[in-house]
């Protein structure tokens, strides 16, 4: 596989205005990223993959992203994404 497939952790989706915040935690529940205004399957956004700067070791890490659709409605969603290296 091309080594720069799946670098980053995005969301995508249809009727989506803005990804309003996006967070990602470790399994001991830190803080490993946070970001506001996300642009719908933007692929320059969205996790990469590091905490503070470092690559994070593999693991699963729990997601949360609240989004506001073009209709105005604001939805939270949340799941797990594992990391392998």
């Amino acid at each position: 596989p091309d080594a720069n497939t799946n670098n980053r952790f995005i969301l995508y989706g249809k009727g989506v205005e803005v990804i309003e915040n996006l967070q990602v935690f470790d399994r001991w529940g830190n803080l490993a990223f946070y970001a506001t205004d996300l642009a719908i399957g933007d692929e320059n956004a969205g996790w990469d993959g590091t905490f503070q700067a470092d690559p994070v070791n593999p693991g699963v890490f729990i997601w949360q992203a609240k989004v506001r659709f073009i209709d105005g409605v604001t939805e939270v969603f949340a799941g797990d994404v594992t990391v392998v290296r």
